[in-house]
């Protein structure tokens, strides 16, 4: 192992935060509270409460205009496995 190699393992260790910064109760109140995580898209991206939301209520207010458009068990199966 060369000098370099060895004197860069401790710059390493220096510039990592203490965990006592990164989990402290508040930190991670402020990450929650920006955007609350509910679950995943089937194509990973994360779905937040907000969003989840606003989906229920477009879907409402198509349903109480008569546009919404809803497809049975048996459809979607169709659809699926072709």
């Amino acid at each position: 192992m060369n000098k370099s190699n060895k004197n860069s393992l401790p710059t390493k260790i220096d510039g990592v935060q203490e965990s006592e910064l990164i989990y402290k109760p508040e930190n991670l109140n402020q990450t929650f509270r920006q955007e609350n995580i509910i679950g995943y898209a089937i194509d990973g991206s994360s779905v937040s409460e907000k969003e989840f939301v606003t989906d229920i209520v477009d879907a409402l207010d198509c349903l109480a205009k008569g546009t919404l458009e809803t497809y049975s068990s048996e459809v979607v199966k169709k659809k699926i496995l072709g």
